[in-house]
């Protein structure tokens, strides 16, 4: 089965999730860089406004230049668009993914404000005025000092979290797996998902 459909959310498997991304990932990681880049300027210039603010709203700074590097790559791309007419600013890929562009832990998992529209999101659930594309993240992730982008991965978060699964595309060990995608196997879990779902390495 090519694809499934989970609580009215169309889920497509890693590979080919990933090999729909493959030809846009350079610009999506000049994206990252450009973003972070933009923050570390600010932080040489202006250190009296950079010191006092939080990671979180460090984050919001540099998301807003990330979302404009890519509004500005993608604005004419025939396969690729930018989309925020929700409030939610994501890039579409081939009108199924869904990517949004986020700072993320080690384990490619965004750190969102728990509200009960992203809890919907993070578990794939039909949105009342949002289309059903698969919820990718694309996001960045700091070395311990956070002084510079030690990765960048591409996640994926199912309900169950068996079946959840991320990737790093640049980085050290790109193109491996993280641990979290790989607990250890639960019955009931496999029992609830039923037939056709997508493995434990998401493929």
């Amino acid at each position: 089965m090519a694809m499934l459909l989970l609580q009215e959310r169309i889920i497509i498997p890693q590979t080919e999730a990933m090999a729909m991304l493959d030809p846009h990932l350079d610009r999506l990681c000049e994206c990252m860089d450009h973003g972070w880049s933009m923050w570390r300027g600010i932080v040489e210039r202006e250190p009296a406004f950079a010191s006092p603010l939080e990671r979180r709203e460090r984050a919001n700074v540099v998301n807003a230049h990330i979302r404009d590097k890519a509004w500005n790559l993608f604005d004419e791309d025939p396969v690729v668009r930018p989309y925020d007419d929700d409030g939610l600013p994501r890039l579409v890929v081939g009108n199924k993914l869904a990517i949004r562009l986020k700072l993320v832990d080690a384990d490619g998992r965004a750190r969102n404000v728990p509200t009960e529209r992203q809890r919907q999101i993070d578990t794939q659930r039909h949105i009342a005025g949002m289309e059903d594309w698969m919820v990718l993240v694309c996001g960045y992730h700091l070395n311990p000092l956070e002084t510079e982008i030690e990765k960048i991965i591409v996640s994926y978060k199912h309900p169950y979290r068996l079946r959840s699964w991320s990737q790093i595309v640049r980085g050290e060990d790109e193109g491996g797996a993280l641990s979290f995608v790989r607990p250890a196997p639960k019955p009931d879990l496999d029992a609830a998902a039923g037939d056709g779902q997508i493995s434990a390495t998401g493929t």
